[in-house]
């Protein structure tokens, strides 16, 4: 199942590195909680699909933190997901444990972010 808009999806397929490919997953598996919480798709633009070719421009030790921060968020998810779905499996209502866990795959995903970016403009002003 997917909230993508046509555009977002061929983002989507143009991932091309491991690590875009994770993080394409990552966000269909976002995509499904944020549907399960109400909440209107999320367009995968430019900052959340540049992250990658971001990644790849870090440094090693911060790619190394990076990655094991994406470990975590992955785990978040799908621990998640899974306990939506059982919750749903027996009609019970989602939409606000979604909505928490989206908050919280948002939350972390921020500071995800946050991390890369400062790291190539702290890396940008020593060089």
């Amino acid at each position: 199942m997917s909230d993508l808009s046509p555009e977002d999806a061929r983002l989507m397929r143009d991932a091309v590195t491991p690590l875009a490919g994770r993080w394409v997953a990552l966000h269909q598996m976002a995509a499904q909680v944020g549907h399960m919480a109400q909440l209107a798709p999320e367009p995968f633009e430019q900052e959340l699909a540049g992250f990658p070719a971001q990644y790849d421009c870090a440094l090693p030790s911060t790619r190394a933190l990076a990655g094991y921060a994406l470990d975590d968020i992955e785990a978040l998810l799908h621990t998640g997901l899974t306990a939506l779905e059982a919750i749903a499996a027996r009609e019970g209502a989602v939409q606000t444990p979604a909505l928490t866990l989206w908050r919280e795959f948002y939350t972390a995903r921020a500071a995800l972010i946050a991390l890369i970016a400062q790291s190539n403009e702290r890396h940008k002003a020593a060089a």
